[in-house]
């Protein structure tokens, strides 16, 4: 008799943001695809509750968390907000269609002009 892998709940929650509701989850933890390509760090996906539009995906860097888990959640989600708020101002359009908005939280977390 087989046994069931069992299914990994990720992290997820859910924050507000500009008078919206945002629900993020992660998309991946820390880990490469094979040994000769370099780690990717955590991966982020976030839209807007009840409303399946444009996604928002972050991309941490590798160095930030290695390979474990952030420390603390609570701090976690403070900067995915941090970064969607960023997202925002650099273009994102949560309420559009299509494609994902893919961004380098190294990126989003530059100084936004102005």
């Amino acid at each position: 008799m087989g046994h069931m892998a069992q299914q990994q709940h990720l992290p997820s929650g859910s924050f507000n943001l500009d008078a919206q509701r945002f629900e993020w989850e992660v998309r991946h933890f820390a880990g490469s695809t094979s040994p000769y390509m370099d780690a990717r760090g955590i991966s982020v996906s976030v839209m807007l509750a009840d409303m399946s539009r444009k996604e928002l995906i972050i991309d941490f860097p590798f160095k930030d968390y290695g390979f474990a888990k952030p420390r603390s959640m609570g701090v976690f989600e403070e900067r995915i907000k941090k970064c969607a708020r960023f997202a925002l101002a650099k273009g994102w359009d949560p309420e559009s269609k299509g494609k994902p908005f893919r961004a380098d939280a190294v990126w989003l977390e530059e100084k936004v002009p102005g």
